[in-house]
């Protein structure tokens, strides 16, 4: 639905006015869900960034430690898409002792992770609620 050009200057006058009066910003539902999916745009280049600087720092860290990496090394770090993985490549690179140390480690890890269900690249901590039955209240002597 449309509102008229004439009605809409003094609709947002007055919408202007009534969040002034009650000191609170009206949000209409579909400011809501532009907000929403811009939060979730946002969340996802993050995560689409972290990604990137994790792989950075991972050929970073190969190359400075081992003069060679080879090809297929870098191609696998390339198809990796979990944050959560590259991480832990970023620390393995860190500590291991040689090349082929680190390329073991790699392929133990994506094959682990291709037998896997994709996971959630980031997780929001979630409330566990343990659901019990509990007795009747027991009741209480009003106080004298």
């Amino acid at each position: 639905m449309i509102l008229p050009e004439e009605f809409e200057s003094d609709y947002i006058e007055s919408l202007t006015e009534l969040e002034e009066e009650q000191n609170m910003r009206y949000v209409t539902c579909i400011e809501r869900r532009g907000l929403e999916k811009g939060r979730e745009e946002g969340l996802e280049k993050g995560i689409e960034q972290g990604i990137a600087a994790h792989k950075l720092s991972l050929n970073t860290i190969l190359q400075s430690r081992f003069d060679q990496v080879s090809d297929a090394t870098i191609t696998a770090i390339e198809k990796v898409r979990d944050l959560e993985t590259l991480k832990n490549l970023v620390i393995k690179a860190a500590l291991a002792e040689s090349i082929d140390a680190f390329e073991d480690y790699l392929k133990t890890t994506l094959k682990s992770t291709s037998k896997s269900p994709p996971k959630n690249v980031v997780a929001e901590p979630v409330a566990k609620y343990k659901i019990t039955k509990s007795a009747k209240p027991a009741h209480r002597k009003p106080k004298a």
